[in-house]
């Protein structure tokens, strides 16, 4: 929220009220909010409450975003959730966008940092990158690397190994010495971070 602007103190008020609410409710359930958050019952008491002490609620139905029907969109949810990815002010991902080398070194470089930050023990190497084109043989490999999993003239079969792509992935993928997609690129980045925060 904006600091000193009139327009927004009624808003930074509701949030403040709503949050000792959330707190309350929290406190009564023993519930974190985090668990408090995912429970629709006790969001609707919330609400409820808010409602009684006057608080203006109106139901509100996000809209559906196109990239939520792609194949690689639960990729892109763990990138987003990890502060990995942004669609801008136009909230556009571009799945079907190629990406560029310099995309593909952003995007695993963040990957490897965030994995280091929550699993300092993860068994991981520092990927090198020039400003060579990447191709999806190339970005694979380079994950190979990452994971310092054995080497393979095709990458995709010790990420097979791993249980980070699957069959249908690799068909999608399909030609391997083609640039990868921003959908193919996040959806990696996603299963290298949850194959390390899983060891």
């Amino acid at each position: 929220m904006a600091h000193g602007s009139a327009r927004v103190v009624p808003v930074g008020v509701a949030a403040g009220e709503a949050a000792g609410v959330a707190a309350g409710l929290s406190i009564d359930r023993q519930m974190s909010f985090r668990q408090l958050s995912r429970s629709s019952l006790v969001i609707g008491e919330l609400q409820q409450e808010l409602i009684r002490r006057g608080a203006h609620l109106e139901e509100f139905e996000s809209p559906r975003i196109a990239d939520m029907d792609h194949w690689a969109y639960d990729g892109l949810a763990v990138m987003r959730e990890l502060g990995l990815a942004s669609g801008g002010y136009t909230n556009q991902y571009n799945l079907e966008i190629t990406a560029e080398y310099w995309d593909i070194q952003r995007i695993l470089t963040r990957v490897e940092a965030r994995i280091r930050q929550l699993q300092p023990a993860a068994a991981l190497d520092t990927v090198r990158f020039d400003n060579t084109p990447l191709t999806r043989r190339d970005m694979l490999n380079k994950a190979v690397r990452m994971l310092q999993l054995e080497e393979d003239a095709d990458p995709a079969n010790p990420l097979c190994r791993a249980g980070i792509l699957t069959e249908e992935v690799i068909q999608r993928m399909e030609p391997m010495d083609q640039k990868p997609t921003f959908g193919e690129l996040y959806w990696l980045g996603a299963r290298l971070f949850a194959h390390s925060m899983s060891q």
